[in-house]
């Protein structure tokens, strides 16, 4: 099991795909039995930032500047279906945003399995290359294709994994949902170990969170008779709440005096979801065997590890995983990648790498250097003239010859020089335009080099080359004596 929040994702995360996918091809043909699932974190609330959604869709847009081209970040809008098709009724192109979120409510704090799915407002932006604009629509349509989902969580979660599927299309990785996954009896019972000493579990709780400050978690609020949970309350369209041991809701749940519905988010009382810390302890106690998270995860996991442990060592009610037969957590490992976008073609007709500094200085020194090289440029004969008479110029000057006779050596030399640049000016001008379009590329460095660009906008041959790269290194061996 691995999983990310509702959002296409970016190689990073695309990584964790792969190697769930990749063990389960592996193990099923050493004759496991496999059930290999991807979470979507649909209680969170997503990044409006996010380069991958869910409200808008960052892609590379090439712009004019002065002479030259820049690229920049530029983004499609994602509006909710119900906005789009009021504005498409009434005829307005553009009015939809207002209505965004439900009620007016701020998008940030609203989870994404309580959110409609939504529309691009464009089908077919103009990318940085007409390869990246086939990409981007990509995207872009199966949005579309996925609209009628339930929930804004489940059209990017569909989408997501079944664009990742198509790079690796012998291997099945179903998606599920967080909270579906909140609807089953064992985070029943996880409610119920949190309820029975819920002072004990929220002090290991904090104690965990404070003694780790690089996970940049908040302690839960302890008062004397209100203890936040590591739970959040959802409603459709409205904020996500905090819950509290001292709530009705939550005892009743805890005591099986109710059971949560599909159709809890849209009741008064709402569902009960994990937040992040209880949400991978569930998974890792009671529903897999193995758990790959990412680089962020891996430091959440190890706060979460600290947090199980000290509440069963505090208090003989704690939480107690059931799946494994020593009553402990699956092991989970640590997966990630860093990819870089390609140059968009400028004056050639394929994508190219993005230079480096070096790649810059010499570039530049070459459309300098070959003005005055010829040798530079395969003129040999043009190099010996110049070098023989580079040789007279010493000889004179040792000579002590009057000036005049190394002024007329050095007009020779020059009009040799003209003469040679007048041949290879196409050449010359080649260069000039390479050193001028290297320059301005690694001015896009900091566009080009953020890793967080969503994974089909990158040529499918980088994300080939990045899946067989991670399947060659797994070690089936190891990974087999961990689950078994």
């Amino acid at each position: 099991m691995s999983g990310h929040q509702a959002e296409i994702w970016h190689p990073g995360v695309l990584a964790k795909y792969f190697v769930v996918a990749t063990l389960t091809q592996q193990l099923e043909a050493s004759g496991w039995s496999v059930h290999s699932q991807w979470l979507v974190v649909d209680q969170d609330a997503g990044d409006p930032e996010s380069p991958g959604g869910p409200d808008s869709l960052a892609f590379l847009e090439q712009v004019s500047e002065a002479k030259a081209s820049r690229l920049r970040r530029a983004r499609v809008g994602l509006t909710p279906v119900s906005s789009a098709s009021q504005a498409q009724q009434s005829s307005v192109a553009k009015g939809a945003g207002a209505s965004r979120g439900g009620g007016g409510a701020n998008l940030t704090e609203i989870a994404t399995g309580c959110r409609e799915p939504v529309v691009p407002e464009q089908d077919w932006p103009n990318a940085a290359s007409p390869e990246a604009s086939v990409r981007l629509s990509r995207i872009l349509s199966s949005l579309r294709e996925c609209s009628s989902e339930a929930s804004l969580a489940r059209q990017f979660g569909r989408v997501a994994c079944s664009l990742a599927a198509e790079l690796i299309p012998s291997s099945r990785v179903d998606p599920v949902y967080a909270t579906d996954l909140a609807r089953l009896p064992s985070f029943r019972r996880f409610i119920a170990c949190m309820i029975q000493d819920s002072r004990a579990c929220v002090e290991a709780y904090n104690a965990a969170v404070l003694a780790n400050p690089e996970a940049k978690l908040r302690p839960l609020r302890v008062q004397e008779q209100h203890i936040e949970l590591p739970l959040w309350r959802l409603r459709w369209g409205q904020p996500r709440e905090r819950v509290f041991s001292s709530d009705a809701d939550v005892r009743a749940l805890a005591s099986g005096e109710r059971a949560q519905t599909e159709d809890e988010v849209h009741a008064s009382a709402g569902l009960l979801a994990p937040r992040a810390l209880a949400m991978t302890a569930h998974a890792r106690g009671e529903l897999c065997d193995l758990f790959v998270h990412g680089l962020g995860g891996g430091v959440y996991d190890q706060v979460m590890e600290q947090w199980i442990a000290s509440w069963q060592a505090a208090s003989p009610s704690a939480w107690t995983p059931t799946r494994r037969a020593d009553g402990g957590l699956a092991p989970a490992v640590v997966a990630s990648a860093t990819l870089h976008l390609t140059m968009p073609p400028s004056t050639s007709d394929v994508e190219t790498e993005i230079p480096s500094e070096r790649d810059v200085a010499i570039a530049k020194w070459r459309a300098h250097r070959l003005r005055h090289d010829p040798a530079l440029a395969g003129d040999l004969a043009a190099e010996a003239a110049k070098r023989e008479i580079v040789e007279r110029l010493r000889t004179s000057k040792a000579l002590r010859e009057p000036r005049s006779v190394r002024a007329e050596l050095f007009r020779q030399m020059h009009a040799q020089l003209a003469e040679y640049r007048e041949r290879t000016s196409m050449q010359i001008a080649r260069a000039d335009r390479h050193a001028e379009a290297t320059t301005k590329a690694a001015l896009d460095r900091d566009v080009l080099f953020d890793r967080t660009w969503p994974f089909p906008l990158y040529p499918q041959e980088k994300l080939v080359a990045l899946r067989d790269e991670l399947a060659a290194a797994l070690e089936f061996d190891s990974v087999a004596d961990a689950v078994s």
